[in-house]
C-alpha cells in the first residue's frame, strides 16, 4: 500500500482549561493540530503510512512540532521550513448550552506565505497513492489557494486518489476572495468528499437540496445525487449525522454515498463528550481507511464512524485510536469497562 499524503497547515493551539471562558482562564493548554494534520494521526495510528506536507517557521516551536507528529508515526520528511510564523487558534472549550468558540491567528504564517517554487511535488509525493486536503487550507490567502490548485493537478497527474474535507471557516476567507471563486476548480479533480449539503452550497456555488435535519443516511440521498449531477469526478461523499442534545451531549451517526446508493452507521450515544475538536478529521481519516484498504462500504461508514466517535472521548486534537481499537469498540466490546 502507498502512502497517504496530507497537505494543510499545522496550527498551534492555545485552549482554555476545563471549559472557562476565555475571561476566567490564566493559563492556556497547547496542542498541535490542523485539519489535515489530524488525518495524518489518525491514518498514522490505524497503521497507514501516513506523510504530512506543509511549511512551518525555522525555530524550535517548530523541532518540538514535528517530534510530536513523528512521535505519533507521521513521516515530515516533506514539512519545510522557512520564514513566517506559527499560525494559531484559540479554543474556548464549550459546555453545556454553550458551544466551543475559535479565535484564529494566521495571518502571515509560514503557510500563508506559500510560495509554489519551494515544493518539489516529485519527492514530497513520491510513493504516495492518495492526497488528502481541506477547504480550510485555500481559505488562508491567495497563495495557498494557488499551492493547493498545484498540489491536486500534480497529484491527478500522478494518478492518485484525491480527497477533500469541505469544512468551512467562516473566520477565515479574508483575501478579498469566497470560497466559491476558488473551490469548485479544485473539487473538479476530487475523487472522495466528506460535506453536508449545505456546506457544498456555500463553498461550491450550487443548489442542491437542503434539508433541516438529517435523521438518517436515506435523507442526504437526494442532494447528493444532485451533487454528482453537477461534479461527476466524484466517486464517494460521506458525512457524519449528529444530534446535538448539548456541547458535552451528541448522538452520532455517519453516511456514506457510492454509485447513487447510501449507505448508514448505527448511531452512538456520545455523553459526556470531552472534545469534539478533530471528530470530524477521525471520520474522514476512517473513511480513508476503509477506501485505501478495499473494505466494503458498511464496514467503512461504521469504523469511521466510531473512530469519529471514539475521539470525542479525548482532550486535544488527534484521535489516538489504532484500528484494533475501533473495531473492538465496533464489535460492543469493552463499552465503559476497566481494561485490566
Amino acid at each position: 500500500m502507498g502512502a497517504v499524503s496530507t497537505f494543510g497547515e499545522i496550527l498551534l493551539r492555545l485552549s482554555t482549561e476545563s471549559s472557562k471562558l476565555f475571561a476566567q482562564s490564566e493559563r492556556l493548554e497547547l496542542h498541535y493540530g490542523g485539519s489535515e494534520a489530524n488525518v495524518a494521526v489518525s491514518l498514522a495510528k490505524m497503521g497507514v503510512n501516513a506523510r504530512m506536507i506543509s511549511k512551518l517557521p525555522d525555530n524550535e516551536l517548530t523541532e518540538h512540532a514535528l517530534a510530536t507528529f513523528k512521535q505519533h508515526g507521521v513521516d515530515t520528511r516533506f514539512v519545510y521550513k522557512g520564514s513566517g510564523r506559527f499560525g494559531l487558534y484559540f479554543l474556548e472549550q464549550g459546555s453545556a448550552l454553550r458551544g466551543s468558540k475559535v479565535i484564529y491567528d494566521r495571518a502571515e504564517s509560514s503557510f500563508a506565505k506559500l510560495d509554489p517554487k519551494e515544493f518539489n511535488w516529485s519527492e514530497a509525493l513520491g510513493g504516495s497513492e492518495w492526497l488528502h486536503i481541506s477547504g480550510i487550507s485555500p481559505a488562508v490567502s491567495q497563495n495557498a489557494a494557488d499551492v493547493c490548485l498545484e498540489v491536486i493537478k500534480i497529484a491527478r497527474s500522478f494518478n492518485m486518489t484525491i480527497s477533500m474535507d469541505l469544512n468551512y471557516r467562516k473566520n477565515l476567507w479574508r483575501y478579498g476572495k469566497k470560497p466559491a471563486d476558488i473551490m469548485p476548480g479544485l473539487v473538479r479533480y476530487v475523487d472522495v468528499l466528506l460535506g453536508d449539503p449545505a456546506t457544498a452550497n456555500l463553498m461550491l456555488g450550487t443548489k442542491v437540496p437542503v434539508k433541516e435535519y438529517y435523521g438518517s443516511a436515506d435523507d442526504l440521498k437526494e442532494s447528493y445525487d444532485a451533487l454528482k449531477h453537477d461534479y461527476s469526478n466524484l466517486k464517494y461523499m460521506g458525512m457524519t449525522l449528529r444530534e446535538v442534545k448539548s456541547a458535552n451531549h451528541n448522538i452520532v451517526g455517519g453516511a456514506i454515498y457510492h454509485d447513487g446508493k447510501m449507505y448508514g452507521a448505527k448511531p452512538v450515544e456520545v455523553t459526556p463528550i470531552i472534545e469534539r475538536i478533530g471528530g470530524g478529521d477521525a471520520f474522514m481519516a476512517g473513511m480513508i481507511y476503509g477506501l485505501i484498504n478495499k473494505k466494503d462500504l458498511d464496514y467503512t461508514v461504521n469504523f469511521a464512524t466510531m473512530a469519529s466517535v471514539l475521539k470525542m472521548t479525548v482532550a486535544g486534537d488527534f484521535s489516538l485510536f489504532t484500528k484494533e481499537d475501533i473495531e473492538s469498540y465496533m464489535g460492543g466490546k469493552n463499552l465503559g469497562k476497566i481494561q485490566r
